[in-house]
This record gives C-alpha cells, sequence and structure tokens, in this order.
C-alpha cells in the first residue's frame, strides 16, 4: 500500500478543490451514488453521496487501513461539503462481474473463488460488510482475482437489523449467478466456503 500512502498530500489537495473533479462521472450499474469521477490518472476515484452517507461511512478509512488485501480497494478519506458527503479510494481494476458471461465466470478458477471467500471473510473479522445486491460491487482480473468495492461498516449502517457474516452461499450466488441456480457455480462456491472453514 505504499502508493496509497504516497498519495495522501494528493488527497488533501482533492479535498481542496472537490469541484473540480466532477467533470465526467463513470458509473456504471445500480449504484446509489450520485456520481463517480477518475482521479490521478485512473488509481482513485471521488464518490459522491448524499450528505447523510458521511454518518454511516465516515469510519470507513480507520476501519480499512487493516485490510490485508488489494483485491479489496481502499478508502482513503470520507468528508463533507454543504451539500453532499465524497470518498476517496483507491480504484477498482478488471471487468465488472456484471460484464462477465456465465461462461466466462464458470471459467474462473477455483483458486479465485477461494481468494474470494477468504476476502470476504477477513472484511467479516474487520467488521466490514459487503453489498451483494449490486453486481456492480464485484469485479474480476483473471491475475489478480476478485475485487470487492463498496465495503460498509457492520456497526452505522442504518439499513442493518443485527450482525450478520457474510459468508451466505446464497449472497455470494447472487453476486456471481444473475439470479440462476447454475450448479457449477454453487459448488465453487461451496468449495470455496470448506477450503476457508479448513483453515
Amino acid at each position: 500500500y505504499q502508493k496509497c500512502f504516497q498519495s495522501i498530500p494528493y488527497v488533501l489537495h482533492v479535498k481542496e478543490n472537490v469541484n473540480k473533479y466532477q467533470d465526467v462521472s463513470i458509473q456504471s450499474g445500480g449504484s446509489n451514488a450520485r456520481g463517480v469521477f477518475e482521479i490521478e490518472n485512473g488509481d482513485f476515484v471521488l464518490i459522491k453521496k448524499t450528505k447523510e452517507t458521511y454518518e454511516y461511512e465516515g469510519a470507513l478509512p480507520y476501519l480499512m487501513q487493516r485490510v490485508g488485501t488489494d483485491r479489496i480497494p481502499r478508502v482513503l478519506d470520507v468528508f463533507e461539503d454543504s451539500n453532499a458527503t465524497y470518498k476517496i479510494m483507491q480504484k477498482a481494476h478488471g471487468i465488472q462481474v456484471d460484464k462477465l458471461s456465465i461462461n466466462q465466470i464458470l471459467e474462473i478458477p477455483q483458486e479465485h473463488f477461494d481468494q474470494l471467500v477468504a476476502d470476504i471473510k477477513s472484511l467479516d473479522e474487520l467488521g466490514l460488510q459487503i453489498d451483494p445486491s449490486k453486481q456492480s460491487n464485484f469485479f474480476y482480473d483473471s491475475r489478480k482475482g476478485f475485487s470487492i468495492i463498496d465495503v460498509g461498516d457492520f456497526y452505522y449502517d442504518p439499513r442493518r437489523k443485527d450482525i450478520l457474516t457474510n459468508l451466505k452461499i446464497e449472497d455470494i450466488m447472487a453476486v456471481l449467478s444473475r439470479g440462476k441456480q447454475d450448479k457449477e457455480i454453487f459448488n465453487k462456491i461451496h468449495t470455496a466456503i470448506m477450503n476457508i472453514e479448513k483453515l
């Protein structure tokens, strides 16, 4: 994460000139953001949300310091201005999962399914949650594997009823199978969960 920490002065510069970076949104698919904008040559993004979002996203830069993989892009800063909350974070690379065909997903090696489940479990342990309702929150790169964005704080999400585990096979299936009960995808996810539980 050396690049993350080297970029802190740049992050501060973005905060001071936030309106300058809101030209063309790259937002795609089912997001509740009011805009997603590339910054610093596409290595980072500026995400604009409603002002009320700050209440339950403000702690993410602190909570994500302990994320131990670059497959989960870190949130570097969350700040407010007069009418919005802004989040500066690393950009996920790869292809959005909702742009992949079922056949392409089936060709993904078991190792990458195992990594995805391991990453989701590590988020659990940090008190962070995934949002499986949006396939656009998951990316795939053939070298790196799956990346997860739009991670939330279990404790301050106003929608949560209780602290539940992220490791629900039906949620991961919803992300990867387009609602179709594909047995091969189910088996890969199930195998990944079994492999993680053995560790």
